[in-house]
């Protein structure tokens, strides 16, 4: 019995699947969305790095599931998810990101900034201007 033969003998089996699809991935878009820096300082280790890495599985749990997540989201929810001591860090982000088209956005140049920015804060070094290494 082919596929298209199944279909017509079992019609709601297809809309279950569906809905049960688009349920997943509006609950994997909700995860990435709401995910917080905050939630990750309870935990043991690094929290900018256990955030980052929940955050990637997320992205690549919706790219999997047929939902690719475009370069501006990603952005977007990366930069959403981060501290209110953090402000600063995504007022500059996001006024350099304006500035761009979204598919000039290069999400891991993002993270490696972040991750440079992170580590300045809990090395006690203060903070210069990110986007430009010959400045401080």
């Amino acid at each position: 019995m082919s596929y298209a033969s199944r279909k017509v003998i079992f019609p709601g089996v297809q809309t279950i699947y569906e809905r049960k699809g688009i349920s997943a991935r509006f609950s994997l878009w909700q995860k990435l969305v709401t995910l917080l820096l905050g939630d990750y300082r309870k935990h043991e280790g690094n929290a900018m790095e256990l955030y980052l890495d929940a955050f990637r599985s997320h992205v690549q749990q919706l790219c999997t599931s047929g939902a690719p997540v475009s370069n501006g989201i990603e952005a977007s929810a990366l930069l959403n998810g981060l501290d209110d001591g953090y402000e600063s860090f995504i007022v500059s982000t996001a006024q350099s990101v304006s500035q761009t088209a979204d598919d000039e956005i290069v999400v891991e140049q993002l993270v490696s900034q972040l991750c440079d920015e992170d580590f300045q804060r809990t090395s006690g070094q203060t903070s210069t201007n990110i986007g430009d290494p010959n400045t401080g």
